[in-house]
């Protein structure tokens, strides 16, 4: 039994302690290793009480070892819901803390006649220290990325408000024009082809929310973006759009730089500037897709995506007082 505890607590420090470093490097996957080493850290705590209650030490001090193990248990839970932005990982850490503190006092307290026989179990609760300091220092880096986090947030707002004032803009541009010449002709289909390129960006907005929230795609699409709570995620977007691999992608972004090549070579004119900086050849093409969401957070991604529909709109604009489209 002892050899067993050690090694789930082994295993425990092993992978909060990689989640910590993930975290730090922003590599995917931070927050899974996290929240995997908590749970095995959780087994490992029961295979310490577990294993406690059989070495036939004094009451009070195996109620002190018990307690401990419950109150680091309860105190890990609080690092992880700060970690994962959860509710309640305040009163995780005050109630863990509660009773670390108790079990502190029973400890100190109780009889120990035999204090061979405590260094021999010391290794336990040093190493649920441990643990709880691994995990304290992810909290640190989450806490230190907060800034970031909300930087991230508003660049998204702002991007998706200019998108929205561009839109505004652009509807009351074409209330301006011959309503004949919107209808038919190569004005025409500019606008077609423009409206159509845009609604597949929206629709990738919508699918990316859809599956970082694990949402319908109907309720995705009319979710107000202030209750998203994934904005600093960056495993769904990377999969999503590039993929695994980012000399090689395999992700949604392929069709989407697609799509807007095939907008700036068959649909708008030679003069007419498309100001996203798209690759002239294939050659460049796994550049720009990871150049622009490989390890991008939500927020990051959601914003390009909102930029790129603005930037579309404005080159239509500019295409449609061309002779060219007249």
């Amino acid at each position: 039994m002892r050899t067993t505890t050690l090694v789930f607590g082994i295993i425990s420090t092993f992978f909060i302690g990689l989640g910590l470093i993930f975290k730090a490097l922003h590599f995917p996957g931070g927050a899974i290793l996290t929240l995997f080493g908590f749970l095995i850290l959780l087994v490992y705590e029961l295979l310490f009480v577990v294993h406690i209650s059989r070495q036939g030490l004094q009451k009070q001090l195996n109620a002190s070892f018990t307690v401990f193990a419950f109150g680091t248990a309860v105190l890990a839970s609080g690092f992880v819901f700060v970690i994962q932005r959860w509710p309640g990982g305040q009163i995780n850490l005050l109630a863990g803390g509660a009773i670390v503190v108790v079990a502190l006092i029973l400890f100190l307290t109780s009889p120990r006649t035999n204090r061979a026989e405590l260094r021999k179990h010391a290794v336990f609760p040093f190493l649920s220290l441990l643990l709880l300091l691994l995990l304290s220092g992810s909290v640190f880096i989450a806490k230190g990325n907060q800034k970031l986090y909300d930087a991230f947030v508003a660049g998204y707002f702002a991007a998706e408000n200019e998108r929205a004032k561009e839109e505004k803009e652009f509807s009351e541009f074409l209330r301006t024009l011959p309503q004949d010449s919107v209808h038919d002709g190569k004005r025409a289909t500019l606008l077609r082809e423009s409206e159509r390129l845009q609604e597949y960006i929206r629709s990738l907005h919508v699918e990316l929310v859809s599956i970082e929230m694990g949402l319908d795609l109907r309720v995705a699409d009319t979710l107000d973006p202030q209750f998203y709570y994934k904005w600093d995620d960056r495993d769904v977007p990377t999969n999503f759009l590039v993929g695994y691999d980012p000399a090689a992608p395999t992700g949604r972004g392929k069709e989407l730089l697609a799509k807007l090549q095939q907008f700036r070579d068959e649909t708008l004119a030679e003069n007419v500037e498309l100001n996203i900086d798209l690759p002239k050849g294939a050659a460049g093409n796994a550049e720009w897709i990871s150049k622009n969401f490989y390890l991008k957070t939500t927020a990051e991604t959601l914003s390009r995506l909102a930029t790129l529909r603005k930037e579309i709109m404005l080159a239509a604009k500019r295409a449609i007082g061309q002779d060219h489209y007249r």
